[in-house]
């Protein structure tokens, strides 16, 4: 889970200080990144109106100045340290790479992700919050919703399938012939909705039902495991855009969130872990490139993705 903040942006506004991503997954693990220009290109042709950067990467940052592009921009978790521990480390960071490419370049920031999965220890732990840290987020929690943040979560359905070989495969689509699974009045016939909505139940229970919720992350690999190829990634993510389009939220949720698609194209320098799987991640039918500055959204019925030619 990350958390976000998209309060008033400004330098000394301390909201912005938490780190989101560590170097191993910044989004810019690649041998031969493609030039911003033609990804801020790619993604305008495709429809997509928000793009997720892990990193303030100038290059980036610059190419979408005046895009009409809304960017989301992250601060590595290996900065938590220095940005918590003084006020003027969060003021500079804020002022190189927020304020600066909003003035100079008319990039289109509107929030700041903090923390990608900062206190994980294992791959492993991703199935509950530790105790140790249980008061400790419900903090963050209360804090980001007094001041007008949001929390970010990422699903993998992929992830569900892979860890456990008794796992329903038919469940892990959107489109599928799964049992459903009832929860009281609730159901749910897709992994994708069980796993958003459990994050929902648990924010309504702690009393912050109305605490604004983003998919930080969300695909399906092509290659790396026997379940990452390009028939599933196809008819997951192809799948997901269909629902986006038309608009649809959870069995709990019924507004649809914000969805960042998990990834563009290819980072072959990527950390392996959890697997081999890690570094591959094609969108748009897997199309053929090799490399991921970005994570693109879709927020609404008016986005209709097409294939694009670059």
């Amino acid at each position: 889970m990350h958390v976000a903040s998209k309060k008033r942006l400004s330098m000394k506004d301390e909201t912005f200080v938490r780190p989101k991503e560590d170097p191993s997954s910044k989004g810019l693990q690649s041998t031969h990144p493609l030039p911003a220009d033609i990804v801020v290109r790619l993604l305008k042709d495709n429809g997509f109106n928000k793009v997720k950067l892990f990193e303030a990467d100038p290059g980036a940052l610059e190419a979408l100045g005046r895009s009409g592009i809304q960017v989301m921009v992250g601060i590595p978790t290996y900065m938590l340290a220095s940005l918590a521990g003084a006020v003027r480390n969060a003021e500079a960071w804020m002022q190189q790479n927020v304020s600066k490419y909003i003035s100079s370049h008319g990039t289109d920031i509107r929030s700041v992700s903090i923390g990608n999965e900062p206190f994980l220890q294992d791959y492993r732990d991703q199935s509950y919050i530790r105790p140790e840290l249980q008061n400790l987020m419900m903090n963050i929690i209360k804090f980001l919703q007094d001041n007008g943040g949001f929390l970010t979560i990422n699903i993998y359905s992929f992830l569900s399938m892979q860890a456990d070989p008794s796992f329903p495969k038919e469940y892990a689509f959107f489109n599928n012939t799964a049992n459903p699974v009832v929860d009281g009045s609730i159901v749910h016939t897709k992994v994708y909705d069980a796993n958003f909505d459990t994050l929902i139940s648990a924010l309504d229970k702690k009393g912050f039902g109305r605490m604004p919720v983003v998919i930080g992350e969300v695909g399906w690999p092509t290659d790396g495991d026997p379940g990452a190829n390009i028939e599933n990634a196809k008819r997951f993510n192809q799948a997901l855009l269909d629902r986006i389009v038309q608009g649809q939220g959870s069995p709990r949720r019924r507004t649809p969130p914000d969805v960042y698609i998990f990834s563009l194209i290819d980072e072959d320098h990527k950390s392996t872990l959890p697997a081999n799987f890690e570094s591959i991640g094609k969108s748009l039918n897997t199309m053929e490139a090799s490399s991921i500055h970005w994570i693109w959204a879709m927020d609404g019925p008016s986005c209709q993705p097409k294939v694009s030619s670059i």
